[in-house]
């Protein structure tokens, strides 16, 4: 029983450690250190079903003030950028690890879906200019959006190498365009188009984010979107990448932030910070399936030695008769290591069938491994066998020592 349980606690702990080492290396595609986002959250941009009660008057002004509260941001951010230890600044209205926002997106030209719900969502996001600097996008393609992707030029996306291998297999992606459904709400009487000017690398998410599987699409944030679309859309975050601490820089994004937006909640973190709080958990289910497994496999230790050391000790007699009639040590110390064999063996099997059914329990809790991860499996019942060895090889060595004249006299 203690063989199996520890068998049992063991593979979770393995498991748990396999997931956190797959967390930790998890391919992100950009590089969150030193990156700071701040943000605005006025509760009042966003879509609502109340929402639908504004007429087109009052969705033209809320989107005229967006617009101007976004110039307003893009005019400070030449100043965040000019900090001394600021490497680059940008504005997104959704930066990675921040939340998600997929949208329908179809390539023009191409026959749209019957169904709304058959149309590619990838994850669009508004950004200013520098945001891959920021982040570390790589440019694969074409170029990212600048200062002249502004109002009143032609609209301009850049998409995800993931988005442009679905949308356009191996034809290049790069003057193509983008087309939006028209959205079924008021004020949004036409689609959008854009041009695809650029790809750039994907960015994958950990759990509990989950990247869209349809890539992502950047537009200028310079390039107003609907009047609706605008209207209703929260306030973008600044994204600040530094050469040393973010948190230096967190005092003035809150300034800028209640500058412009003054009945706003203004809130700053460090992507780094929501990686490691993310992580957290991962390590506290190592640390307890560790910490578990590894009193478990020493009660079992302790047992084994213990039963075996028992046994000799009754059998002393058995043994050292056997020894007189001819018994090699060889012979003796096999038999003690089977007797210690068989036990550490039927745990194991029994361990084997119980860790099969309680990975399944734990299986919504791992990240990026398998609850049969062969690794695992492998690894458990080699640390079980040579821990139980190791207890056996005590008593089996005094059991091969027994001299049978002292055997006989105490007879």
């Amino acid at each position: 029983a203690q063989v199996a349980l520890a068998f049992t606690l063991l593979t979770a702990a393995g498991l748990f450690l396999r997931s956190f080492a797959a967390f930790v290396t998890f391919g992100l595609g950009f590089d969150p250190t030193n990156v700071m986002v701040a943000r605005a959250d006025t509760r009042d941009s966003r879509w609502t079903g109340e929402s639908r009660r504004f007429g087109p008057e009052e969705v033209e002004a809320r989107s005229l003030a967006a617009r101007r509260s976004t110039e307003a941001l893009l005019t400070r951010l030449e100043r965040i950028a000019g900090l001394p230890d600021v490497r680059a600044a940008a504005l997104a209205t959704r930066p990675p690890l921040t939340g998600s926002g997929s949208e329908p997106i179809g390539v023009a030209g191409r026959p749209a879906p019957n169904d709304p719900r058959d149309w590619p969502r990838p994850e669009v996001q508004s950004v200013s200019p520098g945001y891959a600097d920021v982040i570390g996008l790589r440019l694969l393609a074409g170029r990212f959006v600048t200062e002249r992707d502004a109002a009143g030029s032609p609209g301009v996306a850049v998409v995800s190498e993931s988005f442009a291998r679905a949308a356009f297999g191996g034809e290049p992606a790069v003057g193509r365009r983008l087309t939006r459904p028209v959205l079924p709400v008021p004020g949004a009487e036409r689609g959008e188009t854009w041009e695809i000017v650029g790809v750039v690398s994907d960015v994958h998410s950990p759990p509990p984010f989950r990247s869209s599987a349809a890539g992502g699409v950047y537009l200028s944030v310079l390039q107003p979107r609907t009047e609706t679309a605008a209207a209703f859309r929260a306030p973008p975050f600044v994204a600040v990448r530094t050469a040393g601490d973010p948190l230096g820089v967190a005092p003035y994004l809150r300034e800028v932030l209640a500058d412009v937006y003054p009945d706003a909640l203004v809130s700053t973190t460090v992507l780094d910070a929501i990686l490691s709080e993310q992580s957290a958990w991962f390590r506290f289910y190592v640390v307890c399936g560790g910490v578990f497994g590894t009193v478990a496999l020493l009660l079992a230790a302790f047992g084994l030695y213990s039963v075996l050391g028992y046994m000799v000790s009754q059998r002393r007699r058995e043994l050292g008769i056997r020894v007189a009639l001819g018994a090699g040590k060889r012979d003796v110390l096999g038999l003690v290591l089977r007797q210690g064999g068989l036990l550490v063996g039927a745990g194991a099997v029994i361990g084997l069938l119980a860790s099969a059914a309680a990975t399944r329990v734990i299986e919504s809790l791992l990240f990026g491994v398998s609850p049969l991860d062969p690794l695992t499996l492998a690894a458990v019942p080699t640390v079980l066998l040579g821990v139980g060895a190791l207890a056996c090889w005590a008593p089996a060595r005094r059991a091969a020592r027994i001299d049978p004249v002292d055997v006989l006299r105490e007879t």
